[in-house]
């Protein structure tokens, strides 16, 4: 076990800084954090008003995601009714063609179809186990 400290000077290259045999070190990760952009007044003055702008970003999370709901309903709608065009635009040509070739379809009422459901349940193989306590 040891330690070592890297710095990274290219992409895929690691340049060791410090290294020392320690017993019982298992990781550290570190980082150091670039120098903040904002002025110490800006930082104060955004951790004075950080329940406005939590409010504000809230608000404007709520909006996009009503307008990305909306957009996907409209999506589906219009989805929806191209595919009832174009079946309706299907039928009317599959009556057309039947016409044409003298074979229409007969009307049938509703009440001389019947639904039938047939579940086949089979077993394939049953086994027991016995399972003791381990634990009391």
């Amino acid at each position: 076990h040891g330690l070592c400290f890297l710095a990274l000077s290219s992409p895929f290259f690691f340049l060791c800084l410090f290294f020392s045999l320690q017993d019982k070190f298992l990781s550290l990760a570190w980082r150091p954090r670039p120098p903040t952009l904002l002025t110490a007044e800006d930082e104060k003055e955004i951790k004075k008003n950080f329940s406005q702008y939590q409010k504000k970003y809230e608000q404007e999370d709520v909006l996009r995601k009503k307008a990305f709901e909306e957009a996907k309903r409209e999506e589906r709608r219009r989805l929806r009714e191209e595919y009832d065009n174009l079946v309706a635009e299907r039928r009317e040509e599959v009556l057309a063609d039947r016409k044409e070739f003298g074979r229409e379809l007969p009307k049938l009422a509703a009440s001389s179809f019947e639904t039938v459901r047939n579940l086949v349940e089979t077993v394939i193989e049953e086994t027991k186990e016995v399972i003791k306590r381990v634990w009391s």
